[in-house]
Parts: structure tokens; sequence; C-alpha cells
């Protein structure tokens, strides 16, 4: 993934790597769990392009006629931005199809939000399985994910992006060890 992130691109620097590449991991010093929801949904609303997740998203939320915020994509948002967005909701919906690692919705879980996503097998989310989202099949139990969230997994998503996927700085250092030797 390519960015423009002057932050990221220094930290990349610090490791005699010169690149605009940012490595697989997370910023964890970045994203923070308040505790405070609002019971808001958070979901992404707009993509450069159409596309069936966003449909999907708008059709669940408005036939369950539930509360939502929403995330529109098209270009970088600050981090204290997203941030804030992600602390205002409980629960974040992914109904991603194909995304590579899936980013937001880590981030959503790290800043406390139950994460409701779907079953597809390429969706980018190893991290999300039945202990640590709600994972639905079909619209229907989506909309009973979101009316009645599992509070309890979110600590256990937390725990596994930390433990597991790790941060990026962390995932940098060992990218320079293995290509320097």
């Amino acid at each position: 993934m390519l960015t423009n992130a002057p932050h990221l691109t220094a930290r990349l620097k610090a490791y005699d790597i010169y690149s605009d590449m940012v490595y697989a991991g997370l910023d964890l010093d970045v994203w923070e769990d308040t505790g405070g929801r609002s019971g808001d949904i958070g979901t992404l609303s707009q993509s450069k392009h159409a596309t069936k997740n966003v449909d999907f998203a708008w059709e669940v939320l408005t036939k369950g006629g539930l509360r939502s915020r929403f995330l529109c994509g098209g270009g970088n948002k600050d981090y204290e931005e997203l941030k804030k967005l992600y602390q205002s909701c409980s629960i974040w919906l992914a109904p991603t199809e194909s995304e590579g690692f899936h980013q937001i919705p880590a981030e959503a879980n790290l800043c406390g939000c139950l994460i409701v996503c779907n079953d597809y097998p390429h969706n980018g989310m190893d991290y999300a399985n039945e202990d640590t989202a709600m994972v639905y099949h079909t619209m229907d139990e989506c909309l009973e994910c979101l009316r009645n969230p599992d509070y309890s997994r979110v600590p256990v998503m937390q725990a596994y992006l930390r433990d597991v996927v790790g941060d990026r700085e962390t995932n940098m250092k060992r990218f320079a060890e293995v290509v320097g030797g």
C-alpha cells in the first residue's frame, strides 16, 4: 500500500528504508478505546467506484431504521478525524468482499467498536471470526447482529490485533532485519 502520510515516511527513513510503502500492521499508538459510545453504527458510505458493499450497507441500515455515521471514501482522512468517528460509534459494519488487509474495521475495533462483517472467505479480515466479531451470512442475520450486539467480542479482537497483527513499526524493523541480512 502506498501512502503520502509524512509520519509513516519518517518512520521508514528512521530504519534506513527509503520507500513510500506502508508495512502490514497497525498504528497501535494512534487508536484508543475511550469506552463511551453513542450507539451509532459506522460504515463506509462512499467509494470512488460504486460497489455492492456500499449498497448493502445503505440498504441494511435503512431497512433496519438504525442510527449510523458514515466514513466517506475517496481521500485520506486525518487520524484525529478518523479516531473521533470510530470512537463515536459502538458498532462498525464491514460488508466487504475483497480488500487485502482490511484496515478500517481493525482501526475501528481498536477504538472500541464491535465489528459486524460478512463471512466472505477473502474479505481481508482474518482477524474477524465468531469469537472476535459478529459474522453474518444474510441481510436478516446482519440486522440481527446490529440489533443484538455482543460487545464481549470487542476485547478479544483487540487482543488479537495487538498480539498477532502487531504494530507497523515493529513489522518495519523485522522487515529491515530480513532484507538487511
